[in-house]
Formats: C-alpha cells, sequence, structure tokens
C-alpha cells in the first residue's frame, strides 16, 4: 500500500483527468491510472474540492 500525504492528494488532483467520491473511498483518474483513497468523509472531500479549485 503506498502512503500519500494530504498535499499530494490535492496536487494529483488539480493535475488529474477527473476525481470524485463514491461512499468513503476517493477516486483519482489520471491517464490510464485511477488512484483509490479509502475513509474520506463528506467534510475531507469538500476541504479537498476548496483547494483544488480555490473556492
Amino acid at each position: 500500500m503506498l502512503e500519500i500525504k494530504p498535499q499530494e492528494v490535492v496536487d494529483l488532483c488539480k493535475v488529474s483527468n477527473n476525481f470524485y467520491k463514491e461512499g468513503n473511498v476517493l477516486y483519482i483518474e489520471k491517464e490510464s491510472i485511477t488512484y483509490k483513497i479509502h475513509n474520506i468523509t463528506d467534510n475531507s472531500f469538500e476541504n479537498l474540492q476548496k483547494k483544488v479549485f480555490g473556492i
């Protein structure tokens, strides 16, 4: 299992083709790879979107 830091998740989402949340799993699609990050809460996903989109 790969250890990934919160800032790395934000950076990856910024350059991804798409990212979305289903249940408690965050999916990040970049080129032909899909990353899955488990145990994502609604609040942390909203914070991620704010950081990625600069809201």
